[in-house]
């Protein structure tokens, strides 16, 4: 697939979440004003749905604009299941009441550790590659370093979600101290399975690896490389 074909699938994608996210507002909207009845769950708070509405569409933008850099190449894969990813964790999971799952809860963070360690890999591979694109650390020291980077990274932003849930709902610290044990252990597991693929990856082909991978091409070494030839 050609960088065209690739760039009009991601922006087919984005145009359908967009979509998705405006009928997801009209039905909430409608429902709002009593056009019509749909059962939710108890708990239910439109200005949360609308606030995770307006945040889905903060992400799809600064998604949409961050690929647009010059110099990022990124996967159009992980574009297209970034938007539809989203979409669903913010807008389908709180108007169905999947927030309140565990397992629902633990796909998501399994989801978010995933998307870690592909920011873990491509900031250690952008930061320790050579000018023609050779990595100077060894094999065992690229892994090592990924996997502590995305621990680290996914340990910060649990306990920072934990810490702002008990601070708004301190009646429920006892099982914010349970969910965090199981986003935790889902990100950590998701991480481990990353991480293994990754090496097995390096032994062979480096299909999987390459294709996870959001490199940068620094504008001038580009224009250097293309005078070279």
């Amino acid at each position: 697939m050609n960088t065209f074909k690739k760039d009009l699938a991601c922006n087919i994608s984005l145009i359908v979440v967009l979509a998705f996210t405006v009928c997801h507002l009209v039905l909430i909207s409608l429902n709002l004003f009593s056009v019509t009845n749909f059962n939710l769950y108890e708990d239910f708070n439109y200005l949360v749905a609308y606030l995770f509405i307006i945040f889905s569409l903060a992400l799809y933008i600064f998604g949409f604009f961050i690929t647009k850099i010059k110099g990022l190449a990124f996967p159009a894969w992980l574009r297209i299941m970034f938007y539809f990813a989203f979409f669903v964790f913010t807008n389908t999971f709180y108007i169905l009441g999947w927030h309140q799952n565990i397992i629902a809860v633990a796909f998501m963070f399994a989801y978010l550790g995933f998307c870690i360690g592909v920011v873990s890999l491509s900031v250690f591979y952008n930061a320790q590659k050579d000018d023609k694109n050779r990595l100077k650390s060894s094999k065992k020291f690229i892994l090592t370093s990924v996997f502590f980077y995305s621990v680290g990274a996914s340990s910060l932003l649990v306990l920072i979600i934990t810490a702002i849930k008990a601070f708004f709902f301190p009646e429920y610290v006892m099982t914010d101290i349970l969910v965090f044990v199981v986003e935790m252990c889902s990100m950590l597991l998701v991480i481990i399975a990353l991480t293994i693929a990754f090496s097995l990856s390096l032994d062979k082909s480096k299909t999987f690896i390459n294709s996870c991978l959001v490199k940068y091409v620094p504008i001038s070494s580009a224009r250097k490389s293309v005078k070279e030839k």
